[in-house]
């Protein structure tokens, strides 16, 4: 029975070799559907990177050679459910960052939540993958300050300015009064702001967390949860019945639409002959989405300079 194509064991020992040496898949659980069909396993990066070309996605042959060999590895190294190129930030010494992003569990809905446990990797030469490590609040809001392109030196240091906080006086007492200082009619200054060091890691992980907060599309109802509440792919998807409106697409699994986003914040392109939808942000330039009706299959990748784009509000005004 295990050689007939058509048979459930078949099916299963197809399933299982899939699962184990497939470089990257579409999704959390896109196995599923391959079993489901009698098309051939594609893969995902060559295959993105062809659909999005016409929008300024290319690797290079190397990069994308390596790219398919060392994310399996880093993705049994680090013990994670699912690992993707997620992108690429660009650089002013050339050395560019290559960028994946993994699951570290099932995701899972509770209390009405979707509770999905990310992890960040970076990589300048697409063989050594390190780690990206969460920030704090603090730190998190300090990398929001800062403006221009990345050095591709990771151990920069980026300082970050803050005003000194206001110093209380006691109850009862007067304010010290202040000393002017320099020549006559120079305005007063008070105290120093203080300064703290970002260092670039910790900015490339804020740009990566504030992109995927503000895109991570995936095709209304592609996802569903089982029994257990945990998020996995639907088999009873069908494909989108309006592949060109933004209401078929949502911020992640069970997430609301993208049409709720800001007017104008989003470029959409429909291509009839090819069966393609490809979504581009405005917000966050360098974006870009592809969701194919044949394969009923979607995917993004990030080429960019990691910055969001300020003058939106001028733009679509």
């Amino acid at each position: 029975e295990a050689f007939n194509p058509h048979s459930s064991a078949r099916r299963r020992l197809l399933c299982e070799h899939l699962h184990e040496s497939w470089p990257c898949e579409f999704g959390l659980t896109s196995y599923i559907r391959y079993c489901k069909s009698d098309a051939m396993p594609i893969s995902n990066l060559t295959t993105c990177l062809d659909l999005l070309a016409s929008s300024g996605i290319v690797l290079s042959h190397e990069q994308k050679a390596v790219l398919e060999t060392s994310l399996p590895l880093k993705k049994v190294e680090a013990g994670l459910k699912m690992i993707k190129f997620w992108g690429k930030f660009i650089t002013v010494n050339g050395k560019d960052y290559l960028l994946a992003i993994g699951l570290v569990d099932q995701p899972y809905v509770f209390d009405g939540n979707v509770h999905m446990q990310y992890k960040y990797f970076y990589s300048q030469n697409g063989v050594h993958w390190l780690d990206l490590g969460p920030l704090d609040e603090v730190t998190y809001g300090r990398a929001g300050t800062i403006n221009g392109f990345l050095t591709g030196e990771p151990g920069h240091k980026y300082v970050v300015e803050e005003p000194a906080p206001e110093v209380e006086t006691p109850e009862g007492e007067e304010p010290p009064a202040e000393e002017a200082e320099g020549e006559e009619g120079e305005e007063k200054t008070g105290p120093e702001p203080l300064k703290f060091d970002v260092t670039e890691v910790q900015r490339l992980r804020f740009m990566m967390e504030n992109i995927q907060s503000g895109t991570g599309l995936v095709p209304d109802g592609y996802y569903t949860t089982n029994a257990k509440n945990e998020i996995a792919a639907n088999q009873l998807f069908a494909g989108l019945p309006y592949p060109d409106k933004l209401e078929s697409f949502t911020h992640g699994p069970l997430g609301c639409s993208i049409k709720k986003d800001v007017t104008g914040s989003w470029s959409l392109h429909r291509d009839s002959f090819k069966c393609l939808t490809i979504l581009r942000s405005l917000a966050y330039p360098g974006y870009s989405f592809v969701y194919s009706c044949d394969m009923k299959e979607f995917d993004s990748i990030y080429l960019g300079d990691g910055q969001a784009n300020k003058d939106l509000m001028f733009m679509i005004a």
